[in-house]
């Protein structure tokens, strides 16, 4: 059975699907950018090379648009982790706390994208 005009309805899911993968991206890029200044203002620094070592990449997570942070400094995970350092500048967790403690912003930064 053929049902009149399920091409166009087809079509018009396919463009909202495609428009909302460019928005996920969009508001993940967004998110990325508040995650990165809001870390780094929480990076300890000793030669700044930490702070500069941000990065982020595009990944599918279970079908859908994902994004992985971090830092590419070989020593950011110990520096991260390390709960016994006191720092003059900076704190341990610094990427972790920023986005655990901004998840309501974070979350609003996508769902300002999403809206259709």
């Amino acid at each position: 059975m053929k049902y009149k005009g399920a091409n166009e309805v087809l079509k018009n899911l396919n463009k909202f699907i495609l428009k909302s993968n460019i928005a996920t991206h969009a508001g993940l890029a967004t998110a990325y950018s508040f995650i990165k200044k809001e870390s780094i203002r929480r990076t300890p620094v000793d030669t700044g090379h930490l702070k500069g070592s941000f990065y982020s990449r595009r990944l599918a997570y279970k079908g859908g648009p994902a994004l992985e942070v971090g830092n590419t400094a070989e020593y950011a995970l110990y520096v991260h982790e390390n709960l016994e350092n006191k720092h003059i500048t900076g704190e341990s967790k610094f990427l972790e706390k920023t986005i655990v403690e901004n998840t309501d912003t974070i979350l609003n930064i996508l769902a300002s994208r999403l809206k259709v």
